[in-house]
């Protein structure tokens, strides 16, 4: 029974895709040692392997991930990528709605300070952004607008850096940066409610081969099968991971993620 009642526990932490900082808050009659050792085990008999540069990772398909998967492939893949039903001009709109809002949404994500109503109404009206938060949404839409436009074409490094110039538009602090791979090590992700550093990228000159590496993965499909989704969730970890950028990288590799 007790084995039993763990492996629920493990299914539930699984479908939840849940972390070490979740799971020693989740159980009360286990030991949270207990039951990560549990997760991890899992995850490495069941895992996937990726390998970029010198470094290697793992992620796992879990059955509510295959089951959300077959969803989208079943109702929104095959309807979007039909024509049965759906008028050109519907199609348009929804898409050019949907590239507005994520340009909304991935600029909230970096603490924009403007409400969607407004943000809707600039992008409609064609009107010069004001302040920075709203340069930042015009920026996003401006790039979703490129990626659906050249969503066929191969990633490389010049449209990655193309990509993170027109994201970052007038709005880093030193605008030499748009476009450009960071120059040094000085670089570091924060916890800014305790100034934990969480993560340290690798070395700048790790750089090259990593980014070919990302472009490599993006642009093949002789490999094992993975769907596009699981595929874009893994760039925009590199791309995060990587650290390329001085800033900006959130940004970037979330519109990476969409294309």
């Amino acid at each position: 029974m007790r084995t039993s009642k763990r492996n629920e526990w493990c299914k539930k932490i699984q479908d939840d895709y849940l972390y070490w900082d979740k799971v020693k808050y989740k159980s009360e009659k286990y030991k949270p040692e207990e039951l990560w050792s549990a997760v991890k085990l899992h995850r490495l008999l069941k895992g996937n392997s990726v390998n970029f540069g010198n470094h290697s990772f793992r992620y796992v398909i879990s059955d509510y991930m295959q089951r959300a998967l077959h969803q989208f492939d079943m109702h929104i893949g095959g309807t979007l990528g039909s024509n049965i039903g759906i008028a050109e001009t519907d199609k348009t709109k929804f898409i050019i709605s949907s590239i507005m809002e994520e340009a909304i949404s991935s600029s909230q994500i970096e603490g924009t300070n403007t409400t969607r109503k407004k943000a809707k109404e600039m992008i409609q009206l064609e009107r010069k952004p004001k302040n920075k938060s709203e340069l930042m949404i015009m920026n996003n839409f401006i790039t979703m607008k490129y990626i659906v436009q050249h969503k066929d074409e191969e990633l490389n490094l010049e449209n990655i850096l193309f990509i993170h110039k027109l994201i970052t538009n007038q709005t880093l602090d030193n605008q030499e940066d748009e476009g450009r791979f960071r120059k040094g090590d000085d670089v570091h992700v924060v916890n800014h409610i305790n100034s934990e550093v969480v993560h340290t990228p690798p070395l700048q000159e790790e750089l090259g081969v990593l980014i070919n590496d990302v472009c490599c993965f993006f642009n093949s499909d002789t490999n094992n099968f993975i769907h596009p989704i699981i595929k874009g969730c893994i760039i925009h970890f590199m791309v995060a991971w990587i650290h390329p950028f001085t800033d900006g990288n959130g940004r970037t590799a979330r519109a990476l993620f969409y294309w």
